[in-house]
């Protein structure tokens, strides 16, 4: 595993940056929304965004649902039924990272595919697929993941799609700097390292977990001007204010200015959150197509 190098960790370097005036600030913090996004009343998600914060504020990420955790009732066996039936998407990225459970997938491409936790399945949907998933999970485990859609610029709509299945053994884990926790970067670059969620505009996609009481400050890239953090478990003081972050609530940050110190410290349970980072597209949003 690699050590997360993570900017001005120490409680010393965090003040330091406190009183530089590099750590960056909040703009606001907003109460994920439940929402049905099959239609089904009974399968709920929480959804920071687009529900709390919109795709214009959010831009390049177009939509994350957290579905979970909860108990499976038990591992679909006919291989053409999926919980979540055939449907299609045009001209984006779209991403399943499961956190508990197993994944299951297929696809108007020809993928089928099923895969452990912590993994994820994604597209780069471009002129189109159709695709179905769920029902991986053996009755009594837990399963808890997220569904995560982000924009691509126009130029990229009609390209041809791109698939991958990304295994535990391929994600690229981190240690934060002393003790703080660890990270498990999902796309974009950090150090050396690139996520393997190959997505067609620049961002930058860390699964963050924090041990209780902990600190940390992370550098966002120069050029994302994007950035919001969703806390899924725990509670989290980020930015520079300190603000306080629930559980299934985003925060979003000011990315435009000079400071890039990104500051989250955990309360006495622990917290877990997911970075969104990224570089804005600017550009109209067909939500149903043409």
């Amino acid at each position: 595993r690699l050590m997360f190098s993570a900017c001005l960790s120490s409680p010393k370097g965090i003040k330091e940056s406190r009183e530089k005036g590099t750590m960056m600030s909040v703009i606001e913090v907003k109460a994920a929304q439940v929402t049905h996004p099959t239609g089904d009343p009974k399968f709920a998600v929480m959804q920071p965004f687009p529900a709390a914060i919109s795709e214009k504020e959010a831009d390049p990420f177009l939509m994350c649902d957290e579905f979970g955790p909860t108990v499976s009732t038990g591992k679909e066996t006919d291989p053409d039924r999926f919980p979540v039936g055939w449907h299609p998407h045009l001209g984006m990225d779209i991403m399943t990272y499961m956190r508990e459970g197993r994944g299951r997938h297929a696809d108007s491409l020809g993928n089928r595919e099923e895969f452990d936790s912590p993994g994820f399945q994604w597209i780069s949907v471009g002129s189109g697929i159709e695709h179905a998933e769920g029902g991986g999970t053996e009755k009594g485990e837990r399963q808890h993941g997220f569904q995560i859609w982000l924009n691509v610029p126009k130029v990229h709509k009609a390209d041809d799609p791109q698939y991958g299945t990304v295994k535990p053994e391929l994600l690229t884990e981190f240690d934060l700097t002393g003790g703080a926790g660890r990270a498990r970067l999902l796309a974009g670059p950090y150090a050396d390292q690139e996520g393997a969620f190959r997505t067609k505009q620049s961002v930058q996609m860390i699964d963050f977990e924090v041990t209780p009481r902990a600190a940390f400050c992370h550098a966002i890239p120069e050029h994302m001007e994007t950035v919001l953090v969703y806390c899924y478990r725990g509670e989290l003081r980020v930015g520079a204010e300190g603000k306080k972050l629930p559980a299934q609530h985003v925060a979003r940050l000011d990315g435009t200015t000079s400071q890039r110190d990104l500051l989250l410290e955990a309360g006495e349970d622990g917290a877990a959150c997911i970075l969104f980072a990224g570089k804005r597209i600017n550009e109209p949003i067909a939500w149903h197509g043409p």
